[in-house]
């Protein structure tokens, strides 16, 4: 029994080691698999996809680029080889005088605070968990990069995007890329400063929105909307 005990947690070991070694080479997808093998999961393997002209993608590098094609055509995008050279800086600056946003201390600890633990890493492999453990001393390290993008009037470029993962919507040939939606697994940080300045405007723009906006606003779900035409599809 020591033996087999002993045996099981060297290979435990060894699973975690290479779940290491792949998060810090970059690859979500095998680490992801790791940690679900050793939860007790079984992973399943990445599914094909069509090209254009209908053929099987032949093999793990054609399949991530179609996923990618498939992305830049939906959101009318274009594929450039580094973003290094994209700009982030607002077009219409609005200068001292109309520039009255400011991020506290306390604003940056209550967004991280409220980021949902049980949520994938973003391409900066940091969690919630452990952007909270950091507490107020990593908190005050956000708030610095935050308050330089306010001052800056630009969002930081790492910040934008993040990765999509590709999720079947369980219905048709899952081989199809429009049978698949896009989920947007964004660094935490960025999400820790979109709430900020959510936080800022919501009132704001609940202001200009109209009553029957439908989506985008707290409590305007598309389910009705969805429900309210096809009725009036149905009585007429």
């Amino acid at each position: 029994r020591a033996l087999s005990r002993g045996d099981r947690l060297e290979h435990l070991h060894s699973m975690a080691y290479k779940a290491a070694c792949a998060a810090a080479g970059g690859d979500f997808r095998t680490t992801h698999e790791i940690v679900r093998m050793l939860a007790g999961r079984r992973a399943r393997n990445a599914k094909s996809v069509l090209m254009l002209d209908g053929s099987v993608c032949p093999d793990e590098a054609t399949r991530q680029w179609r996923w990618q094609q498939h992305f830049a055509m939906l959101f009318n995008g274009k594929i450039v080889p580094t973003v290094d050279e994209l700009h982030s800086a607002a077009p219409l600056p609005l200068g001292p005088a109309e520039h009255c946003f400011h991020v506290s201390l306390g604003d940056t600890i209550g967004a991280i605070q409220r980021l949902g633990d049980r949520r994938a890493a973003g391409p900066d492999g940091l969690t919630a968990p452990l952007l909270k453990a950091g507490g107020p001393e990593l908190a005050a390290q956000i708030h610095r990069i935050q308050q330089r993008a306010v001052d800056a009037e630009s969002w930081p470029t790492d910040w934008k995007g993040g990765r999509l993962c590709d999720l079947w919507k369980q219905k048709s040939d899952p081989r199809v890329c429009d049978n698949s939606r896009g989920l947007l697994i964004a660094d935490h940080m960025s999400k820790a400063f979109a709430g900020i300045i959510k936080d800022q405007c919501v009132h704001a723009v609940e202001a200009l929105l109209p009553p029957e906006q439908f989506g985008g606003r707290k409590g305007g779900g598309t389910d009705m909307a969805s429900h309210f035409a096809r009725a009036c599809a149905e009585l007429a």
